[in-house]
């Protein structure tokens, strides 16, 4: 980690906005293979790469800035309020791991200091992204039963499905679409929107809560 910066949230993004007030951000959307993604480019002058992902509550997220500049950096910052999201408040960073305070969409900044973007510098870098923790999600399903699946998305061989307090380890078979888990007692099944918990024969659907 180079020159870690401590200020308040607002003040990061308001020196960052500044610093880069020529040029609006480059949204990137950020897909994750296995948890993780690996993107190389290019930063030039005032020009900001903002790398936007989803992520949920408790996940770990680890991001790590390699590159020959030393003029580079990134701020991680909440999507929705553009407000740094580390405690303490850090900008010019390379490395950082952190625990996610909450279910939302996430940015990564890439940015030049602001005196290499003065000279109109430039920078090749390769920004990696790692999400670890399982995914816990609600579902509210028919007939007043409830679930709460907890998915990897590093692993997704297996899910731990709650009901009723009893928790299931089930691991996951072939399906003809969406995700399903079953050890043929229970079965839980994932169809985009569509949810589907199957358990002593009856079928129950699903929906997840927010």
């Amino acid at each position: 980690m180079r020159r870690p910066l401590f200020l308040t949230s607002v003040f990061i993004g308001t020196l960052v906005a500044l610093a880069n007030a020529q040029t609006k951000p480059l949204k990137i959307p950020v897909k994750l293979t296995a948890g993780t993604a690996s993107l190389n480019n290019t930063v030039r002058g005032y020009a900001t790469h903002d790398y936007i992902l989803s992520a949920h509550q408790g996940q770990t997220m680890t991001v790590k800035l390699t590159s020959k500049s030393s003029f580079v950096y990134f701020v991680p910052l909440f999507a929705d309020t553009g407000l740094g999201i580390t405690d303490p408040p850090q900008s010019d960073l390379t490395e950082w791991e952190g625990a996610l305070p909450k279910t939302s969409k996430y940015i990564i900044r890439v940015y030049l200091v602001r005196a290499e973007a003065r000279r109109k510098g430039v920078a090749k870098y390769t920004l990696s992204i790692k999400l670890t923790g399982a995914v816990e999600t609600s579902y509210r399903c028919s007939e007043g039963v409830n679930v709460l699946a907890s998915i990897d998305p590093a692993n997704t061989e297996s899910a731990k499905i709650t009901v009723d307090g009893s928790t299931f380890n089930l691991p996951r078979v072939e399906s003809a679409s969406g995700a399903k888990y079953s050890d043929g007692k229970i079965t839980f099944w994932s169809k985009g929107s569509e949810s589907l918990f199957e358990r002593d024969g009856k079928t129950y659907k699903c929906s997840a809560q927010k």
